[in-house]
This record gives structure tokens, C-alpha cells and sequence, in this order.
């Protein structure tokens, strides 16, 4: 409340009273004062009864807070062990799928592999034994006449 000029000279010193204000007048100051802060008091008392309110809010929902974190982290701990069990699950049988392909991977290379080997030796095997078989004949026809001496 913005008080206007005569009002703040009444509190000064009441007007038209020289010198020294008297008891009355003094009492009726005081009763203005008091009226006045009483309104002020009355105000700070709803602030005071507001901020508990919003602080008991505010308590109660931190509260709330809390107990639903703990509940929610109690949950996730309380699953963690199957979801451990389905991941480990998963990953070993992708393991065993990649060992599969890898084993079929393995004996198809093998089995191609051996077939270029003996596609090979199909072609080289007679002419290592035509070429053997021409040694023998060259050292039989070539070596020594029977009945002679070296």
C-alpha cells in the first residue's frame, strides 16, 4: 500500500499540534500502525501457509519420485538375469550358426579342391607313366646284352 503524502506527515506529526505529540495522539498511531500491519501480517501468514503448502507438495512428490525410481530400478535388477540368459542364448546360437556356415563353406572348398586334384591327376597320371614306362624301355633296350660282360 503506497501511502499518499498526507498520510506520511500524520505519522511525522499530526497536524495543527506543535511540538511534542500527546499520549492520545500517540496511541492513535500506534492503532494505525498496528491496523496496518496487521494486514501485512495477514498477507505474510497466507504467504507462510502457501509455502508449506508447496513445500509438503513438493516433498510428497519427490517422495513419489523416489519410490517409483527405487521400484523401477528393483524391476530392471529382478529381469536382469533373464535377459542375460536370452542374450547369452542368442549370441551362442548365432555362434553356432556362423560354425555351421563356416563348416559348410570349409568341406565345400574341400570337396572342390579335391576334385581339382584329381581332375589333375587324371591328366598328369598317364603321362608320368608313359614317360616312366619310356625310362624302363630305354634302360632295358640300352643296358647290358646278356651273355656279355660290362
Amino acid at each position: 500500500m503506497v501511502l499518499r503524502l498526507s498520510e506520511l506527515l500524520e505519522r511525522i506529526r499530526p497536524a495543527g499540534a506543535p511540538g511534542a505529540s500527546t499520549e492520545g495522539e500517540q496511541q492513535h498511531q500506534q492503532a494505525e500502525i498496528n491496523r496496518q500491519t496487521a494486514d501485512i501480517a495477514t498477507v505474510l501468514a497466507r504467504f507462510d501457509a502457501e509455502m508449506d503448502d508447496i513445500l509438503t507438495a513438493a516433498h510428497e512428490k519427490a517422495e513419489r519420485l523416489r519410490r517409483s525410481g527405487e521400484q523401477r530400478a528393483h524391476h530392471i535388477t529382478a529381469g536382469l538375469p533373464d535377459r542375460l540368459a536370452v542374450a547369452r542364448s542368442a549370441a551362442s546360437r548365432q555362434r553356432d550358426e556362423r560354425g555351421v556356415e563356416d563348416s559348410a563353406r570349409i568341406a565345400e572348398e574341400s570337396t572342390n579342391e579335391i576334385a581339382r586334384l584329381r581332375a589333375n591327376a587324371a591328366i598328369r597320371t598317364p603321362r608320368l607313366v608313359g614317360s616312366a614306362m619310356n625310362s624302363i624301355w630305354s634302360a632295358v633296350e640300352s643296358g647290358p646284352k646278356v651273355g656279355s660282360r660290362p
